[in-house]
């Protein structure tokens, strides 16, 4: 948190969906711009889904469609709880989609 937004994990990045649009902080001084970010952000370009690099409150976060953390060492995780309540869980077809490609992408790019 930085400011009253959601700026990223210890270890990882935040992301949001919302409304088919997946909202990530801006990759500015607050954040780590991350390269599972960076794919992420690419894939969604390809999938038709929507980006905006913009800040967002917890309370716009617990009313997302969809949670969604990354890091290079996890690839991209949904998130199901956030201070112990339920979360996400209402565009599980867009998350799969994304985690698809992602993992098919990471394959192709590392496959010796």
């Amino acid at each position: 948190m930085r400011d009253g937004f959601v700026t990223e994990g210890t270890h990882t990045n935040i992301f949001m969906l919302q409304n088919g649009t997946l909202y990530t902080h801006p990759a500015d001084r607050s954040i780590l711009a991350g390269v599972t970010r960076g794919v992420l952000i690419k894939i969604c370009d390809s999938l038709g889904i929507p980006v905006s690099q913009t800040p967002f409150t917890p309370e716009q976060m617990r009313a997302a469609d969809e949670i969604l953390v990354s890091s290079s060492l996890m690839g991209i995780r949904s998130v199901s709880e956030l201070d112990g309540s339920p979360v996400g869980g209402n565009a599980p077809e867009t998350v799969r989609a994304v985690r698809e490609a992602y993992r098919k992408r990471f394959t192709e790019e590392t496959d010796a």
